[in-house]
């Protein structure tokens, strides 16, 4: 199963990870992007898209990938990840949902939106 929203990234490099939010995951043809939730925020950074580029092996709650940038990704249901940093990355998460929800939108609406606006980032 690939997470298509709400996912727990861990971000694997020199033994070390950084758990990231993933409120939108992507397939590409050559790895995967995520979106963060910080997108929402009245001046988003350009850190809220991420695309990794490697070959994907799907997992039985996710898929892992081997980027080429030289880390490993860990890609899982946020809603799987225990409390703690699950916890943190989950508010975040729920954050952006109610913002979406607040400007009229649904989390299947805006992945699609945001499908379409980065389409040429995700071929």
């Amino acid at each position: 199963m690939k997470p298509e929203q709400r996912a727990a990234i861990a971000v694997i490099q020199a033994g070390e990870a950084t758990m990231r939010p993933g409120l939108f995951v992507f397939t590409t043809p050559d790895g995967f992007a995520w979106v963060e939730p910080a997108y929402l925020e009245p001046a988003p950074s350009r850190e809220s898209f991420h695309r990794v580029r490697g070959s994907l092996t799907l997992l039985p709650a996710g898929f892992e990938l081997d980027g080429e940038d030289g880390r490993r990704y860990l890609v899982g249901s946020l809603d799987d990840l225990e409390d703690g940093v699950g916890a943190d990355l989950r508010q975040v998460c729920d954050w952006a949902d109610a913002e979406i929800r607040r400007a009229g939108g649904t989390m299947a609406g805006e992945r699609e939106r945001l499908r379409q606006l980065l389409a040429a980032e995700l071929a």
